[in-house]
């Protein structure tokens, strides 16, 4: 069979091409064959190597820092953040206690700015969800901030 692209005149044979891992590294395992010795389809063959792993992307390191520099390249700063922080507050006072030190902590991870919070109580008042919004910096701030919001005492998870 012979292909041609529609944008120029190059005529492709698709039978001149190499075969998969012809180039790269050795295939890993010998493609299997039907009970009667013949070949099976690419298809087939293509759709066992991808379940065996031989067009996995390279390993890389999965850290923060990816994180940080794709934030970096996507957003442009200063920019509005929302952070949220679930911690136990047990009654009406205990989420007022919560939401000033979480809002104290966001306020002073980012430089005294204005923070705008959103508390909501959760199973019953025994917890709250603190949604904290504020203008953040940088990457590194945002960092920053989740770091601190953890390491609140009555914070059980922030996000």
């Amino acid at each position: 069979m012979r292909l041609a692209a529609d944008d120029d005149e190059t005529i492709i044979n698709y039978e001149d091409l190499p075969e998969l891992g012809v180039g790269g590294e050795a295939k890993k395992h010998l493609d299997p064959v039907s009970k009667n010795g013949e070949v099976l389809t690419d298809r087939f063959l293509m759709a066992g190597r991808a379940l065996r792993g031989e067009f996995d992307p390279e390993e890389t390191d999965d850290t923060e820092a990816n994180s940080q520099l794709l934030a970096a390249i996507i957003e442009n700063y200063p920019a509005p953040f929302s952070f949220t922080a679930v911690g136990r507050s047990g009654s009406d006072e205990g989420t007022r206690l919560l939401v000033d030190a979480l809002t104290k902590t966001v306020s002073g991870a980012c430089d005294g700015a204005f923070v705008d919070v959103v508390a909501t109580p959760r199973i019953g008042g025994k917890f709250a969800s603190v949604r904290l919004t504020t203008d953040v910096q940088s990457p590194e701030m945002i960092q920053l901030v989740f770091v601190e919001l953890r390491a609140v005492e009555a914070v059980k998870m922030a996000f």
